[in-house]
């Protein structure tokens, strides 16, 4: 049994340096069926990072998210593959690192990922970056930026993260009251959203959320009766008192 699953991971090992990259990312999918990866199957597998085809590139990331414990080689090679020249990579590469809880380690990386081309990874990087705790300082000033961004959902994303980062901050409390007046309606619903997670609810945020319950768009004012509503319960609680 031991020979029979050495000489498969021999073949799938050969299959990686394949000329045919539906040969490469089909063995790069058997691999990762095994129950432990070698150090000879994580050294080929980060190799193929580099793949010349995208889909292949795609596959392999895809796979080092899925292994735990992720180690330190495999986390450089997603951080570097951050930067793929294909958006899908470089969306799944920040799909990896979250998902193997180490976005803390590429902060630099991911708030880079903020003014990528492509809408889908901004929208990803800004997702993963609300997890991120301890560079705060370093992420709101970037996510303050996004939000000027052309792309609605990149906005409703960048105001979700700042949400959750920014707890207490002054500043980003007044921007996301700012941002009610965005002219996108999923944008506007985000903002309340967020203020209505607020833990020291002000004046000025309810003020805010008044103005978005006359909204023009049903949704918008919905989420903003269950914000406030949310608030009044908070104040009647001891911990808000």
């Amino acid at each position: 049994m031991e020979r029979e699953t050495d000489e498969k991971i021999h073949a799938l090992l050969q299959g990686l340096k394949s000329e045919d990259w539906r040969v490469r990312m089909s063995a790069t999918k058997e691999l990762t069926k095994l129950r432990q990866v070698s150090v000879n199957v994580m050294g080929a597998l980060l190799k193929n990072v580099e793949d010349q085809d995208w889909f292949v590139r795609k596959t392999v990331v895809e796979t080092l998210g899925n292994l735990r414990p992720p180690s330190q080689q495999a986390i450089v090679a997603l951080i570097r593959a951050l930067g793929d020249v294909d958006w899908s990579v470089r969306k799944i590469s920040v799909w990896a690192i979250d998902s193997l809880g180490c976005a803390s380690e590429a902060v630099d990386a991911l708030c880079e990922r903020l003014k990528d081309e492509h809408p889908a990874v901004q929208i990803s990087a800004a997702d993963a970056l609300s997890r991120v705790q301890g560079s705060n300082e370093q992420i709101i000033p970037l996510l303050m930026i996004a939000l000027r961004d052309n792309q609605s959902e990149v906005r409703r994303s960048v105001v979700s993260t700042l949400s959750i980062l920014g707890q207490g901050s002054e500043q980003v409390t007044n921007t996301l009251i700012e941002q009610r007046k965005d002219n996108s309606e999923i944008v506007r619903a985000a903002v309340a959203q967020g203020l209505g997670s607020s833990r020291r609810p002000t004046g000025q945020i309810k003020t805010a959320l008044r103005e978005l319950q006359k909204d023009e768009i049903p949704f918008v004012r919905e989420v903003a009766e269950r914000s406030l509503k949310r608030l009044k319960e908070k104040q009647g609680h001891p911990f808000y008192q």
